[in-house]
């Protein structure tokens, strides 16, 4: 389970990153800015699954 969550918190970060890369300083459109806010909430909750797994 760990293994998966980092690695989903490896992928959603990385494309947060992109997006967050290529979004206009002084305009961010609906649907990316909406997306970034779902990336976020993934990343989230990627963190406290791996944060609730106890150390093997």
């Amino acid at each position: 389970m760990a293994v998966l969550s980092t690695n989903l918190v490896a992928v959603r970060t990385r494309e947060l990153a992109d997006m967050i890369e290529t979004l206009p300083v002084c305009l961010s459109p609906d649907h990316q800015y909406q997306r970034c806010c779902e990336l976020l909430e993934q990343v989230a909750v990627a963190l406290d699954l791996l944060s609730s797994v106890p150390p093997s």
